[in-house]
């Protein structure tokens, strides 16, 4: 038998930073932040196997903070489950634009965000890496 996924809008607790260091070993969990919203998805509606984390970044803009999806959940099209619900409630809450950075090397971030119609674009100031690669998404 398959597993069934769905994706709900959580709050930021310790399942999630539990999650980050899973999927994101090499980087310390993101804390929560003013504004933050989170997306996961759980696997069977038990275990959470997947996460977007996005926050406000200027007046109708929301950056795409971090994402992560569990080794063994890699390719079963989660990242963009979850950014599809994350986009519904950013256009919900009248938000019309979603921007966030890469670095250069991140090949497969890039990838992901380029299959969900983000465009690479240069940012008057740099939030970032000086050597990263800036994205947006108009919604």
């Amino acid at each position: 038998m398959s597993a069934q996924y769905s994706v709900s809008e959580e709050r930021h607790g310790d399942e999630l930073d539990g999650l980050q260091a899973l999927c994101l070993s090499a980087d310390d969990p993101v804390a929560p932040a003013p504004g933050q919203r989170c997306w996961v998805a759980r696997e069977d509606g038990l275990a959470a196997v997947a996460f977007i984390i996005m926050r406000p970044a200027y007046p109708g803009c929301w950056y795409l903070v971090r994402a992560g999806t569990s080794p063994q959940h890699i390719n079963r099209g989660l990242y963009k489950r979850l950014l599809r619900c994350a986009f519904a409630a950013a256009r919900r809450a009248q938000i019309t634009e979603v921007v966030t950075d890469t670095a250069a090397w991140n090949l497969a971030s890039a990838n992901g965000l380029i299959g969900a119609g983000f465009k690479l674009y240069s940012p008057r100031h740099k939030w970032g890496w000086e050597d990263g690669l800036y994205w947006r998404k108009t919604l």
